[in-house]
């Protein structure tokens, strides 16, 4: 069975557009991931001073080595 030649080139076209789209898929994740850190690396939180529910001013360092929840809310 032949396949006709405008589904060649319909196919043609398709092949191409997936092969340009993977290759763009697989640069976007390679520059990426240029930027992480190693996973076994860690760096310290940057130093903050935060107000508590209760007015006191509070510094990150001044909590320790506790997990710390910050929720960042905005009004727009």
């Amino acid at each position: 069975m032949k396949i006709p030649r405008s589904w060649r080139s319909e196919l043609k076209s398709w092949g191409v557009t997936a092969l340009v789209g993977v290759a763009l898929i697989i640069g976007i994740k390679t520059w990426q991931s240029q930027h992480l850190l190693p996973a076994d690396e860690e760096l310290p939180a940057p130093s903050l001073q935060l107000t508590a529910l209760d007015g006191t001013p509070t510094t990150l360092a001044a909590l320790g080595d506790k997990p710390i929840l910050l929720h960042f809310w905005a009004t727009w």
